[in-house]
């Protein structure tokens, strides 16, 4: 056991420079998570940590949520540590965003870790995350089709996506499941079973039950830590490539995009996307790296300028003024509009173009049979008929989904998809029309 508490304190105070003060901890009531809080309890006096346990209820599973909320407290309370809870309604979040309950419980879950910690006057978390999680998310970003960035896995530290500036501390992620059970069998620290971690629905249940399993049994008992190596690796080499294309992009004296290896290249595009406000799937971002090679200044293109009377408008649709800031229903869906100079980095659930290439007014719709898409990166327009079929969106949402289109009859953006080609944000754009469906609409 000795040597279990030194790999746990080596990894947290010299690899993860984790300093003396409040040290909140992530804790659900689960084997790992209780093994982590015991664990932190008894090397705490030594190292100058005050432990506190955040419990987060996700409101999901009725009577059971609250007793592991009861069982955290008191296990907190006998090792003589602060406890802290919070309760949030995931179904109702999901429903409102549209998001995956997994998606919004994590969501959720991240934003009231980072506002307790500040509460507690602690810039830091520490996750119970181990080798067999690593290896699982590995597994479901490779099925996905992820590249090095997303096949680095959970990085040792890394912001909270609530809150950048709170580190989340990871020190099982070399260990793995079986080493942290057996730690907690012979210490006798007790645990409950969350049964929706059998829930085959969930992709990640899929992986941990039936295709890890099968992979260790029939392939490498090691395979967990064979794919947390891989992701270590993946993420040191999708560092070095990020601040490769930093300095590229930052260097006066540089040499041409063409000349730069492919893999710098995708990545620069995709740094110009986010700062931009897009993002891009593989297939949308090597149209924009091969249209790139072609043109060399893809940036100082000239596009559309001046302003056009708006056509008619017939039934069924909205004539919107973009000239400023305004919002409009169509058949009980809400858009609002903002009329901006900055840029914006990207945000899930809203959109960017460029103001002056749509004009100073638009025509909100629907989709009408016949329409075309010219959606970001593509090199001539596409039937959107195609282009929701190929997105996998069901035929009863194709109907739904709005439409923005040039008074001279060009659709400028689809909900669901980038901005068209033609009215992307650049480097020259003046004015940026942001474009948002509220939640729940």
């Amino acid at each position: 056991m000795d040597g279990f508490f030194h790999r746990l304190r080596r990894h947290l105070r010299d690899e993860l420079n984790c300093k003396p003060g409040p040290l909140p901890v992530a804790v659900s009531g689960g084997m790992d998570s209780m093994v982590l809080l015991e664990a932190l309890a008894r090397l705490a006096p030594g190292c100058g940590w005050v432990p506190i346990a955040l419990h987060c209820n996700h409101g999901l599973r009725g009577r059971c949520a609250d007793l592991d909320a009861e069982f955290v407290e008191r296990a907190s309370r006998r090792l003589g540590l602060e406890f802290r809870s919070g309760k949030v309604d995931v179904r109702a979040a999901a429903e409102a965003s549209r998001h995956s309950i997994e998606m919004t419980a994590r969501r959720l879950r991240h934003g009231f870790l980072a506002e307790t910690a500040r509460a507690a006057g602690s810039d830091r978390i520490v996750l119970a995350h181990h080798a067999d999680d690593q290896a699982e998310l590995v597994l479901l970003r490779l099925l996905r089709g992820s590249g090095s960035e997303g096949l680095g896995g959970m990085r040792p530290v890394s912001p909270s996506p609530a809150d950048p500036r709170i580190k989340l501390l990871r020190p099982f992620l070399r260990f793995t499941r079986a080493e942290i059970a057996e730690f907690g069998a012979a210490q006798g620290i007790r645990h409950r079973e969350d049964r929706s971690n059998r829930d085959l629905s969930i992709p990640r249940n899929r992986v941990r039950h039936t295709l890890l399993p099968y992979l260790v049994r029939e392939h490498s008992p090691a395979l967990p830590r064979i794919l947390t190596r891989v992701a270590e690796i993946a993420a040191a080499e999708s560092d070095f490539l990020r601040e490769e294309a930093v300095r590229w992009r930052r260097s006066r004296r540089r040499k041409s995009f063409a000349r730069l290896p492919l893999a710098l290249q995708r990545i620069v595009l995709r740094q110009e996307l986010w700062e931009l406000g897009h993002d891009a799937d593989f297939e949308a971002l090597e149209r924009l790296r091969l249209r790139r090679l072609e043109m060399p200044a893809p940036e100082a293109a000239a596009r559309p300028t001046g302003r056009q009377e708006a056509k008619p408008t017939p039934s069924g649709t909205r004539t919107l003024e973009l000239d400023h800031d305004g919002d409009c229903e169509l058949s009980g869906r809400r858009l609002h509009w903002q009329v901006r100079k900055a840029r914006r980095p990207f945000a899930p659930g809203s959109e960017q173009l460029d103001a002056e290439s749509v004009g100073p007014s638009g025509i909100l719709r629907h989709r009408r049979p016949g329409d075309r898409f010219q959606s970001l990166g593509m090199a001539k327009p596409a039937r959107l008929q195609n282009l929701l079929i190929n997105r996998k969106v069901p035929v009863s949402e194709r109907s739904r989904r709005l439409v923005l289109e040039t008074p001279d009859g060009v659709i400028a953006w689809v909900e669901g998809f980038p901005p068209g080609e033609r009215f992307r944000i650049t480097l020259q754009t003046r004015r940026i029309l942001v474009l948002k469906i509220p939640a729940g609409d």
